[in-house]
């Protein structure tokens, strides 16, 4: 895998991090990603490393209309004394999206509850969220260089 390819990666989920409350326009992202200096084939291959690594299994569940995707998993009674409604709500759209899958949300549930916050509300949920998802692109990168020999330890 491309170094450069890797660093889109990062910018592209910082970029859809900053972006919860609004649907992330492509055109505008592709615009920065480009003016950073990434080439359009740079670009298309982070997003395939993105759909490759956070679709998965569930890659179906994206494509299928909304009627016919499978249910999001329901908080218990204790979760949901801890998450708030809005917190779920940044969980679902971004599952929905398929910026997460299931793993990965269970992972944010599992650190919501493990959180000293009496509450969990959207913009704690936003914080478990985008650093659930840096440690796995991290993870992906580590993994890159001692595949290629080019992690020092």
């Amino acid at each position: 895998m491309n170094p450069k390819v890797m660093d889109a990666v990062g910018l592209i989920g910082r970029y859809v991090a900053d972006s919860w409350e609004h649907v992330v326009d492509p055109s505008v992202m592709l615009d920065e990603l480009e003016a950073q200096g990434f080439s359009t084939r740079e670009i298309s291959d982070a997003f395939r490393w993105i759909e490759r690594n956070t679709l998965g299994a569930d890659e179906v569940a994206v494509l299928l209309p909304e009627a016919t995707r499978p249910s999001m998993r329901i908080l218990s009674v204790v979760e949901r004394t801890r998450v708030t409604p809005e917190a779920q709500g940044v969980l679902q759209r971004l599952h929905d999206r398929g910026l997460i899958d299931t793993l990965m949300l269970e992972e944010m549930v599992e650190k919501a509850l493990k959180s000293d916050d009496e509450e969990i509300g959207a913009n704690e949920m936003r914080r478990i969220a985008s650093l659930t998802i840096f440690n796995r692109v991290q993870d992906e990168w580590k993994d890159f260089l001692k595949s290629t020999n080019t992690l020092v330890h």
